[in-house]
């Protein structure tokens, strides 16, 4: 059903306003055939095309996605008087999209209030995105099951598939029969089919509201490109880094299974980040030396890397990461200083890299020879302090024989006496 039509002078009209000005001189926006606005007491108000033949754009639309798409126009064209907003609207090949936000970025809306499988949901973005269109997802809260009616927001209810995989990228805002917009969290299962629910308030007043972010889609290692209102998700690339563990000096083997694999993992994360840090492991990927992921961190702390865990905003190939490793332990050897020189030199020659980096060799011999004088130096203090050490015993032990033959004087003397 058309709420949009145009006059001839591209100029668009609205079924929700006035148009008995324009009677007789509207045309469809996609067909550019005549249309008429019906608003009628039993069906939702739209606009229909005067011919028998029907527009393959003017698909049938409950009263539900009518109502999303009225309720928020009118939200932000009260709102925001310089707001430029077109519906039903052709912008990429093969789509029709139900709302357009122009702006610095101009935004997607798409609002569903039937069922829809979540393979449309990427296909329909992805379409959008070739075009760097983000898109916002909004469905209306009758999607839940025992919401149909009410327009209610409920505690708990059976959740479809494509809002439980909207809900795991944060992205799932949910509208009401009023046009009150709210994020949900999907919670604990309450049953096999039942869910806990929580719904948060979404101020479309708020400055900076629209938050444009290309969001990771666990299950097939992809990435879309989203709004969301009010924050950014956990997933979004703001809040990406790469982690590498090192398996040298742990448990991990072969022969365990990659549960156990992943629950390590997870337990030497807990012990790396700062207290309280949200963080999340995605993709990883296993070598017998090393692991490597993804770590999306809601930063509340700074982040520090370990000499056998890496934290880092730059990707690395795997003889990187190995080098990368290495240059950890090397430093750590020199703070302490409790090798052998023979053994620090021989240590850091062995990570040095094999191409012919003059500069880095150059860095790599400094550190060793001031290491090596160092030694050197300590050595020869220890030297003067063990001879000072030596001269005062010779001292002490002349002046205990002196003593002890002038007693032996003294007693004889007092004998003879």
């Amino acid at each position: 059903m058309l709420q949009r039509a145009i006059t001839r002078d591209e100029l668009s009209i609205y079924i929700w306003q006035d148009t008995s000005l324009y009677k007789g001189r509207l045309y469809c926006p996609h067909c550019k055939s005549k249309v008429t606005a019906r608003k009628g007491k039993l069906k939702a108000h739209h606009f229909a095309h005067d011919s028998l033949k029907e527009c393959p754009y003017s698909n049938k639309e409950s009263a539900e996605h009518l109502g999303m798409k009225k309720n928020l126009f009118n939200s932000l064209t009260k709102r925001y008087s310089a707001v430029q907003i077109d519906l039903e609207k052709s912008v990429v090949p093969n789509r029709i999209a139900d709302m357009i936000i122009h702006g610095e970025k101009d935004l997607i809306v798409e609002f569903q209030a039937s069922p829809i499988k979540f393979s449309e949901i990427q296909s329909r973005t992805k379409d959008y995105n070739k075009g760097n269109y983000p898109v916002l997802w909004i469905f209306h809260v009758g999607r839940f099951s025992n919401a149909k009616g009410t327009g209610a927001f409920p505690g708990e209810a059976s959740v479809p598939y494509e809002l439980l995989m909207m809900a795991k990228l944060e992205s799932l805002f949910i509208m009401n029969n009023e046009g009150v917009i709210k994020r949900c969290v999907i919670g604990k299962k309450r049953t096999k089919t039942r869910y806990f629910l929580k719904f948060f308030n979404v101020s479309i007043e708020a400055k900076n509201v629209f938050k444009f972010n290309e969001v990771f889609q666990w299950q097939n290692n992809e990435w879309i490109y989203l709004c969301q209102l009010g924050k950014d998700s956990i997933y979004s690339k703001k809040n990406l880094y790469y982690g590498y563990w090192l398996l040298r000096n742990t448990n991990i083997t072969d022969n365990k299974f990659d549960k156990d694999k992943v629950k390590s993992l997870i337990a030497r994360k807990k012990e790396v980040l700062p207290l309280k840090t949200f963080a999340v492991i995605k993709r990883i990927k296993w070598y017998n030396t090393h692991a490597e992921f993804y770590l999306f961190v809601r930063l509340e702390q700074g982040l520090n890397s370990t000499k056998d865990f890496i934290i880092m905003k730059e990707s690395l190939g795997s003889k990187e990461v190995l080098e990368v490793f290495g240059k950890f332990e090397a430093l750590s050897q020199f703070r302490l200083l409790k090798m052998e020189f023979k053994e620090v030199a021989a240590s850091i020659e062995s990570i040095i890299p094999k191409e012919n980096n003059k500069e880095k060799q150059d860095i790599y011999k400094d550190k060793i020879t001031n290491t090596k004088l160092k030694i050197e130096n300590q050595s020869q203090s220890n030297t003067m302090r063990n001879e000072n050490i030596d001269k005062k015993t010779n001292e002490n032990s002349q002046k205990n024989k002196g003593n002890f033959f002038l007693n032996v004087l003294r007693k004889f003397k007092k004998f003879i006496r």
